[in-house]
Protein backbone atom coordinates (compact mmCIF):
# COMPACT_ATOMS: atom_id res chain seq x y z
CA UNK A 1 0.00 0.00 0.00
CA UNK A 2 1.24 3.49 -0.83
CA UNK A 3 2.07 5.87 1.97
CA UNK A 4 0.42 9.26 2.02
CA UNK A 5 3.44 11.08 0.56
CA UNK A 6 3.40 8.83 -2.52
CA UNK A 7 -0.36 9.30 -2.90
CA UNK A 8 0.04 13.09 -2.69
CA UNK A 9 2.83 13.03 -5.27
CA UNK A 10 0.70 10.89 -7.60
CA UNK A 11 -2.27 13.26 -7.30
CA UNK A 12 -0.08 16.32 -7.88
CA UNK A 13 1.62 14.64 -10.84
CA UNK A 14 -1.77 13.81 -12.35
CA UNK A 15 -2.99 17.39 -11.87
CA UNK A 16 0.23 18.74 -13.37
CA UNK A 17 -0.07 16.48 -16.41
CA UNK A 18 -3.67 17.53 -17.00
CA UNK A 19 -2.77 21.22 -16.72
CA UNK A 20 0.37 20.90 -18.86
CA UNK A 21 -1.40 19.07 -21.67
CA UNK A 22 -4.41 21.42 -21.49
CA UNK A 23 -6.81 18.54 -20.98
CA UNK A 24 -10.32 19.63 -20.15
CA UNK A 25 -11.48 18.03 -16.92
CA UNK A 26 -14.77 18.53 -15.15
CA UNK A 27 -15.04 20.79 -12.14
CA UNK A 28 -15.93 17.74 -10.05
CA UNK A 29 -12.63 16.09 -11.09
CA UNK A 30 -10.67 19.08 -9.78
CA UNK A 31 -12.73 19.21 -6.59
CA UNK A 32 -12.29 15.47 -6.03
CA UNK A 33 -8.52 15.87 -6.31
CA UNK A 34 -8.59 18.89 -3.99
CA UNK A 35 -10.68 16.95 -1.48
CA UNK A 36 -8.20 14.08 -1.51
CA UNK A 37 -5.28 16.47 -1.07
CA UNK A 38 -7.05 18.23 1.75
CA UNK A 39 -7.68 14.93 3.54
CA UNK A 40 -4.01 13.99 3.16
CA UNK A 41 -2.76 17.43 4.21
CA UNK A 42 -3.24 16.53 7.88
CA UNK A 43 -0.77 13.68 7.44
CA UNK A 44 1.82 16.15 6.19
CA UNK A 45 1.13 18.36 9.20
CA UNK A 46 1.54 15.40 11.53
CA UNK A 47 4.85 14.48 9.86
CA UNK A 48 6.01 18.10 10.10
CA UNK A 49 5.43 18.11 13.85
CA UNK A 50 7.40 14.89 14.35
CA UNK A 51 10.32 16.06 12.19
CA UNK A 52 10.37 19.53 13.75
CA UNK A 53 10.56 17.96 17.20
CA UNK A 54 13.40 15.68 16.07
CA UNK A 55 15.34 18.72 14.81
CA UNK A 56 14.76 20.55 18.08
CA UNK A 57 16.02 17.50 19.99
CA UNK A 58 19.13 17.36 17.80
CA UNK A 59 19.84 21.03 18.59
CA UNK A 60 19.13 20.51 22.27
CA UNK A 61 21.52 17.54 22.44
CA UNK A 62 24.27 19.54 20.75
CA UNK A 63 23.75 22.46 23.13
CA UNK A 64 23.75 20.11 26.11
CA UNK A 65 27.04 18.78 24.77
CA UNK A 66 28.56 22.25 25.04
CA UNK A 67 27.96 23.68 21.58
CA UNK A 68 26.82 27.28 21.23
CA UNK A 69 23.18 27.77 20.22
CA UNK A 70 24.06 29.39 16.90
CA UNK A 71 26.54 26.62 16.08
CA UNK A 72 24.00 23.92 16.96
CA UNK A 73 21.38 25.59 14.79
CA UNK A 74 23.78 25.88 11.85
CA UNK A 75 24.98 22.29 12.24
CA UNK A 76 21.45 20.87 12.29
CA UNK A 77 20.33 23.03 9.35
CA UNK A 78 23.34 22.06 7.25
CA UNK A 79 23.77 18.38 8.12
CA UNK A 80 20.56 16.91 9.52
CA UNK A 81 18.46 14.56 7.43
CA UNK A 82 15.54 15.53 9.65
CA UNK A 83 16.01 19.17 8.68
CA UNK A 84 16.06 18.27 4.97
CA UNK A 85 12.85 16.30 5.47
CA UNK A 86 11.32 19.22 7.38
CA UNK A 87 12.05 21.61 4.51
CA UNK A 88 10.72 19.12 1.98
CA UNK A 89 7.50 18.57 3.95
CA UNK A 90 6.94 22.31 4.33
CA UNK A 91 7.34 22.76 0.58
CA UNK A 92 4.96 19.87 -0.08
CA UNK A 93 2.44 21.33 2.36
CA UNK A 94 2.59 24.70 0.56
CA UNK A 95 2.16 23.06 -2.85
CA UNK A 96 -0.81 21.02 -1.65
CA UNK A 97 -2.42 24.10 -0.13
CA UNK A 98 -1.97 26.05 -3.36
CA UNK A 99 -3.36 23.22 -5.50
CA UNK A 100 -6.42 23.07 -3.27
CA UNK A 101 -6.91 26.83 -3.70
CA UNK A 102 -6.46 26.61 -7.48
CA UNK A 103 -8.98 23.79 -7.71
CA UNK A 104 -11.50 25.87 -5.79
CA UNK A 105 -10.89 28.79 -8.15
CA UNK A 106 -11.54 26.52 -11.11
CA UNK A 107 -14.94 25.81 -9.62
CA UNK A 108 -15.67 29.51 -9.19
CA UNK A 109 -14.60 30.29 -12.75
CA UNK A 110 -16.79 27.54 -14.15
CA UNK A 111 -19.84 29.08 -12.44
CA UNK A 112 -19.37 32.32 -14.37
Amino acid sequence: MQNHNEIIKDILREMYTVAKTSQVMSVSWWLDKATLLNALRQNITDDLIVVRMACQKEKFDLIQGGMKISEAKLKVESESENFKLWESLEAQHDIVKEQINLSKKRELISDI
